[in-house]
């Protein structure tokens, strides 16, 4: 990590048992570093595989919500209609984060997904 001035770092602090400091003290000395650096390099590894937990339920939840808004709205809309608010609905993505990341895998054109889609845009289509 680039060294940072201590001023500009944030603040965080505790009040811990003199015996969880003392413990702490030892096992930063043991790596060479301060007490304030392993507590950070504690917090980073606790962190890892964790932070993402949030944005990867909310992007699950969106799909499922996309996936069912589309096919009560194909239903609504002409072809036409559909085609002009998915470019609109794309653009306001853009323009709020940005352009999308290549995509990370490829998705199978025989997906059995699809027939659950056709099978929700026809149930949808009678309500």
């Amino acid at each position: 990590m680039a060294y940072v001035m201590p001023s500009a770092l944030s603040r965080l602090q505790t009040r811990v048992p003199p015996a969880v400091f003392e413990r702490a003290k030892a096992k930063a000395k043991a790596n060479g570093k301060t007490v304030s650096d392993y507590l950070a390099d504690l917090v980073r590894a606790d962190l890892d595989g964790h932070q993402d937990y949030m944005v990867k339920l909310i992007g699950h939840r969106l799909m499922i919500v996309s996936v069912m808004m589309t096919a009560m709205l194909k239903s609504e809309v002409s072809e036409e209609e559909f085609v002009r608010i998915r470019a609109l609905a794309s653009h306001l993505g853009a323009g709020a984060f940005g352009p999308l990341p290549p995509q990370p895998f490829e998705l199978p054109e025989d997906l059995a997904a699809l027939e659950s889609i056709k099978a929700l845009h026809e149930v949808l289509s009678h309500v």
